[in-house]
């Protein structure tokens, strides 16, 4: 389903360190998306559960280095589009906030869901919420784990655009990107 792993991670940092030093020439935009039924659900808790860091800095180095690479769209000199799709929970939505521009399925859902997970929110979350939708509906999003729709979160500036299904908003990502990078 696309969880957040330490490979992923590793991946993210690689792309997107090609893209700083390769890519630039040669790419104007990008898109990222999920495979599968679902965007991101976040970090695999049950994978998380038999690999506890031995420490609270371990764990805190090993959470800045799965979100490096995706804070590090941000900076990117070319828009960064997403497709988002399914569920987008915990950092699947930091990672959808980290990019320009977020389109989506009308059947995905949207939520914080760190609270009831006893986790702390990663990957810049608690700052691209408000930056995306304002400090007090960000903290009541957060506090009261809602889970939008899709509309719902395009109504609250989570999402810019909803559409009728996965490949339609994958389809609309890369024309956007196609139009950025003309």
């Amino acid at each position: 389903f696309n969880t957040l792993t330490t490979e992923m991670g590793s991946d993210m940092q690689a792309a997107v360190q090609w893209v700083e030093d390769e890519g630039r020439r040669t790419m104007r935009s990008a898109v990222l998306q999920g495979a599968g039924e679902h965007f991101c659900p976040g970090g695999n808790l049950h994978r998380r559960a038999g690999q506890a860091a031995s420490s609270l800095a371990a764990g805190a180095r090993a959470s800045i280095d799965l979100f490096a690479g995706f804070c590090r769209l941000r900076s990117l000199p070319l828009p960064v589009l997403c497709a988002a799709h399914g569920t987008v929970l915990g950092g699947g939505l930091a990672i959808c906030l980290l990019t320009d521009h977020v389109i989506s399925n009308e059947r995905a859902t949207f939520q914080v869901g760190e609270r009831s997970r006893a986790i702390y929110p990663a990957g810049l979350l608690t700052q691209s919420l408000a930056d995306a939708m304002g400090a007090e509906a960000a903290t009541k999003l957060y506090v009261t784990e809602a889970k939008p729709t899709a509309r719902q979160a395009c109504e609250v500036g989570l999402v810019q655009v909803v559409t009728p299904s996965t490949a339609d908003a994958q389809q609309l990502a890369l024309e956007m990107a196609r139009r950025y990078a003309s």
